[in-house]
């Protein structure tokens, strides 16, 4: 069955777990590339972390400034406090790797990877997104992207994405998590559920998931009690046996997976290579595989 919802190789098990409390509910933040303009992509980050009044610890990295709107700013990676719990990596593709390896000296928790270049971009930009992988795994840090737009826990009011977000509370309600291969796509399932006064408790965008995949996070996001049902977005499934496995708990819990897969097309196929290095599974092997 793993073949034929997906062509991709199975996400390899870590050599350590991954923290995915830490990567999305951080106590503490970095960013790596901060700005003061709201308009770029650091200071958009930095602009939705001060709107939501992040309570954290939150760090700055900049090589060109010493402090942002107040905030005093470090030169590099290697300047930040061990173990802080997720580091967003606002830096050229071609600094990416280097950039990694020191947030693993570090004993950084987890990465947020917004760059392209990657898998999506061809056979050497897959050789590279692999070769982070492999570093992640091997130092046991969550990696959510690359080619990402990052994610906004609302229950904690953590903005973790350069998108412009509003401020919203999610109440007492029962609330539904968004989780999907693309940014533009979350984006939209966000403003539909909210415009129809939905609370929304989570919006995860995934990108090319060299490390965390979807079906990581719904297996996570299921477990919050306060969580009703989850929509789900794929291009493909990195490794189609734990989703299944995940899909049985979530139906254990009285959860429903909501799920939305391109593909029924060889356009719909072509267009998710060229998103995300997706190589979209069959789309009428999926449905019978989930049903």
């Amino acid at each position: 069955m793993a073949d034929t919802m997906t062509t991709a190789p199975k996400t390899l098990d870590p050599a350590k777990p991954f923290d995915l409390d830490r990567l999305l509910r951080p106590r503490s933040i970095a960013i790596v590339g901060a700005s003061p303009d709201p308009a770029s992509i650091g200071g958009g980050v930095l602009a939705n972390l001060e709107l939501f009044k992040y309570s954290g610890d939150l760090h700055l990295v900049s090589r060109s400034r010493d402090e942002i709107n107040g905030r005093p700013c470090v030169k590099t990676i290697g300047d930040l406090p061990k173990g802080v719990d997720v580091v967003i990596l606002i830096v050229p593709q071609v600094a990416i790797k280097d950039s990694v390896l020191a947030c693993v000296e570090r004993d950084v928790a987890g990465v947020i990877v917004y760059s392209s270049g990657f898998a999506e971009a061809g056979e050497e930009g897959r050789r590279q997104q692999d070769e982070l992988a492999e570093i992640c795994r091997k130092a046991g840090m969550a990696m959510l992207g690359p080619n990402c737009m990052g994610y906004t826990n609302y229950v904690d009011g953590i903005p973790l994405t350069f998108e412009p977000v509003d401020l919203r509370g999610v109440g007492e309600r029962s609330r539904v998590a968004i989780v999907a291969q693309s940014g533009a796509t979350a984006a939209n399932i966000r403003f539909a559920m909210h415009s129809r006064e939905i609370a929304v408790s989570y919006v995860i965008a995934t990108g090319n998931e060299a490390v965390i995949a979807a079906e990581d996070l719904v297996g996570w996001l299921i477990e919050d009690k306060d969580n009703a049902a989850v929509a789900v977005y794929v291009e493909q499934v990195k490794n189609p046996q734990k989703f299944l496995t995940v899909a049985r708990r979530a139906r254990e819990l009285g959860k429903p997976i909501v799920m939305l897969h391109p593909g029924s097309s060889e356009r719909g196929k072509q267009a998710a290579q060229s998103h995300t290095g997706a190589l979209a599974g069959d789309h009428a092997l999926m449905q019978t595989a989930v049903r």
